[in-house]
């Protein structure tokens, strides 16, 4: 998506304009209340802020996947659910893609 050129030493370019993309990230898991997957479950994932990013809700076996979420940044993530106590992670790095993220609720 570009062309290459040769650059001499102790030489420049003028008008030189380098597009970066900003790297993008999934994460996935599994929400449970220890036993069973729950479905229909809501899911948000939030910056150090607390400004939400997105949502997304658990499939009938408890799954949950956010999918290109900006990356390189501090991130938590977060359950509120009337039949659950409200669950909260810790701040981490988005900075690769996180498989396993499993959520585990506890009941009200």
């Amino acid at each position: 998506n570009g062309s290459v050129r040769k650059i001499e030493s102790d030489s420049s370019i003028p008008n030189l304009e380098i597009i970066l993309t900003k790297t993008k990230f999934n994460i996935q898991g599994i929400v449970t209340d220890g036993v069973k997957a729950l479905p229909k479950i809501l899911i948000t994932i939030h910056d150090e802020d607390i400004n939400k990013i997105t949502s997304v809700t658990s499939d009938e076996n408890g799954y949950y996947e956010f999918v290109n979420i900006e990356g390189d940044k501090e991130v938590f993530i977060s359950v509120n659910d009337p039949k659950y106590k409200r669950l909260k992670t810790d701040l981490f790095r988005l900075d690769k893609n996180i498989s396993n993220f499993n959520l585990i609720l506890e009941e009200k």
